[in-house]
């Protein structure tokens, strides 16, 4: 094209859509995510500290980050090895050890920990390893009385429901005519 040569504002916006529509603003799914930054919270995946609550004091490069515990030193970790939680202490990389101590002993920290699912996850299972004979045998009765419930509300549901779908398949899982 000459320089001389005018474009419409129509050619120009065929020509250039693609680069108009990006736009420079972060993508709003982002801010859901857990970013890895200094004092943000997480918990180590393996180990012997798997499940205690670290804070990233300094982080290294894209790979690497420096955390410290209530009673574990300050160490290098990968940011593969650990689990972000949502809380964030404020610190700086600058931080000494007792102002990161006194950031993770805030009940904040330690509530943000309870509320991650590794963290239920780890305590529904050991809940389970601690029950007796008796009361796996008084939860399986449980469970299989709620089973019951909800086999016979979805049968209700069937025989109220006119769609023929539905009654198919009804048909095809035979233990939920019982």
């Amino acid at each position: 094209m000459r320089v001389d040569q005018k474009l419409s504002k129509n050619s120009f916006e065929k020509k250039y859509a693609k680069i108009t529509l990006f736009s420079y603003r972060m993508p709003s799914h982002l801010f859901d995510k857990l970013l890895v930054q200094i004092g943000r919270a997480c918990t180590p995946l393996y180990g012997a500290n798997q499940g205690k609550l670290l804070v990233i004091v300094d982080v290294l490069d894209a790979n690497r980050v420096l955390v410290q515990g209530q009673d574990i030193p300050r160490q290098v970790v990968s940011t593969g090895d650990i689990q972000l939680v949502d809380a964030v202490a404020k610190i700086t990389n600058k931080s000494t050890t007792e102002e990161v101590a006194k950031a993770l002993s805030s009940s904040d920290m330690q509530n943000a920990l309870l509320n991650t699912s590794g963290v239920k996850k780890a305590l529904k299972q050991q809940k389970r390893k601690s029950l007796n004979d008796f009361d796996r045998v008084k939860v399986q009765i449980l469970k299989k009385k709620k089973n019951a419930l909800l086999r016979e509300k979805l049968n209700a549901l069937v025989q109220k429901s006119g769609s023929e779908v539905v009654k198919k398949l009804a048909a095809k899982n035979a233990p939920l005519k019982q």
